[in-house]
Order: C-alpha cells, then structure tokens, then sequence
C-alpha cells in the first residue's frame, strides 16, 4: 500500500509492487506515475480479478501500458504501466 501511497502524491517516478494486498481500485485511479504489479495467481488478498480491474482502470484513463502474461503454472501474472 505505501508504494500506491508515494505513487499517488507523485513523490517517485516509477513503482512496482508485488502481491497489491490492501491496494485499493481508488488507490489505482490516482496513480501519478508509471508502475508495475505483480499479482499471483492464487492470492486472496489480492486475486487475479482484482489486478484485472488495476489494468482496465489504468487503460481507461488513457494509458499506454505494456501488458506481459508468463507461464501461470510457474509465475505471477505481470504487468507494466506506462503513464
């Protein structure tokens, strides 16, 4: 949550967080900076539907992203975005 938390009052230029636990879709709407996250698979803090709704809010808003999906059996979903 910090690293939305610094993302969302523009004190960095880049963030990148894995398992987003307590990040909230308001948290992803205000984000003033390029990030990456990494959602697992299996999370229930934070589910796969959950960063999807991440991705869709980011692209909504008119970013450019770049969108990667490795190996589910093997490693997290990742996801780039490029604000």
């Amino acid at each position: 949550k910090l690293v939305t938390e610094l993302a969302k009052a523009n004190e960095i230029q880049a963030a990148a967080m894995s398992h987003p636990s307590f990040v909230s879709v308001d948290d992803i709407k205000e984000t003033k900076c390029p990030i990456a996250i990494l959602g697992a698979e299996t999370d229930f803090m934070s589910p796969p539907e959950l960063v999807k709704q991440f991705e869709q809010i980011l692209s909504d808003s008119g970013v450019s992203f770049h969108f990667k999906q490795p190996d589910l059996q093997v490693n997290p979903l990742l996801k780039v975005y490029n604000m």
